[in-house]
């Protein structure tokens, strides 16, 4: 086998990794517990949740995905590419809640006037910012379903601009969206990839 099919090989076996649905319930799963903090009064511990939750995924991945589809181990180079993207992923993330948030209080203060579009729209801001995240992460991963997730997204924010909801409203309401899409490829994953028989003793 030529370097070539070993990379193809490799290619399929990483873009195989995304398949269990672990990545969307977690990522669900923290924009949920964001949007349901921000509508109490202990609005701080949402942008707690993320950074708890994410030593959990490589647990959950050793726990459910790699028994059923096994471990592959990565080249130098495309682990230090995943790490970067990771990264950078969480980066962009952080700052997108924390533009979006800051522009929200800015407007939801009168802090500024409220008159003109730009102004109408700036309570959706944190939405489109994750909306964006989404995008991103599609394009790093070579996932086309984040597209989808980053449409629904800025499609509720722009929702909860017209019916006049707090932030916390539609991005609880994204994040239980894209959790339950993940909890649905988990169960189709596990149901799909059974545990081997345990050889007899």
């Amino acid at each position: 086998m030529n370097a070539m099919d070993l990379r193809s090989l490799e290619g399929s076996a990483y873009a195989s990794r995304w398949e269990d649905g672990l990545l969307e319930l977690f990522a669900g799963t923290a924009l949920l517990l964001v949007g349901v903090a921000w509508l109490t009064p202990m609005a701080g511990l949402g942008g707690v949740a993320p950074v708890l939750l994410i030593p959990f995924w490589p647990l959950a991945r050793r726990a459910v995905t790699e028994p059923r589809a096994g471990y592959v181990e990565f080249r130098a180079d495309r682990k230090a590419k995943e790490r970067k993207a990771h990264m950078n992923l969480v980066l962009l993330g952080v700052v997108a809640f924390v533009l979006g948030v800051a522009a929200y209080l800015v407007v939801s203060r009168d802090v500024v006037g409220r008159d003109g579009l730009i102004m109408m729209l700036v309570p959706a801001l944190p939405g489109l910012l994750l909306a964006l995240g989404a995008i991103v992460t599609g394009w790093m991963l070579g996932l086309s379903r984040w597209f989808l997730y980053a449409a629904s997204l800025a499609l509720l924010a722009l929702m909860g601009v017209y019916f006049d909801a707090h932030p916390g409203v539609y991005m609880a309401a994204g994040g239980a969206l894209v959790a339950a899409s993940g909890l649905t490829m988990l169960v189709r994953f596990v149901r799909s990839h059974p545990l081997p028989d345990k050889a007899a003793p």
